[in-house]
């Protein structure tokens, strides 16, 4: 079996090897920089079976929605209609009010670039939506556990998907 990959020499930080899949379905092997070829290539071989079923995964999963006006879209409990808008000259921004979530596009901007904006766009829109109730539970769970947390933030993690540090930030 052939496994074809790309190579990633970090800094002086890195000490592990690690293994991705890209969304576009490249696979990626992050490594230390003093990390020979043959090691590289022993930990590949080792979780190629993982990289194979994640493929596999991938080409099987349905193709992501398509974001356009009309789409129902839920918030917590609440569904909301997007409706996307191309405005002249502005940027790109959500706004919601009355059971819609209007996205607002520049009319300019590149219609195979128009799904990426919209969903960065309605990434931040729902974190900055979440935080007030995802601080909201943390302070319930925090009067539970007899505990204060300095600061609670709400991030687009794509590998941990929760954290407290030392200092008490969440």
């Amino acid at each position: 079996m052939t496994v074809e990959y790309a190579v990633v020499r970090s800094g002086r930080r890195r000490r592990t090897l690690s293994l991705s899949l890209n969304p576009d379905g490249q696979a990626t092997v992050a490594v230390p920089m003093a990390t020979t070829v043959a090691e590289i290539e022993a930990f590949v071989a080792k979780h190629a079976g993982w990289l194979v079923q994640r493929k596999a995964a991938r080409a099987a999963a349905p193709p992501r929605p398509t974001l356009d006006s009309g789409t129902a879209l839920q918030l917590f409990e609440q569904t909301l209609t997007l409706q996307v808008e191309r405005v002249p000259g502005s940027r790109a921004e959500a706004q919601s009010r009355d059971g819609c979530l209007r996205v607002s596009l520049p009319d300019h901007l590149e219609e195979a670039v128009s799904d990426q904006v919209i969903r960065r766009v309605l990434g931040l829109w729902y974190r900055r939506a979440g935080l007030p109730r995802m601080t909201l539970d943390t302070q319930k769970w925090a009067e539970v556990m007899d505990l204060q947390p300095k600061s609670v933030q709400l991030r687009d993690q794509k590998h941990r998907w929760g954290s407290c540090s030392s200092n008490g930030s969440i």
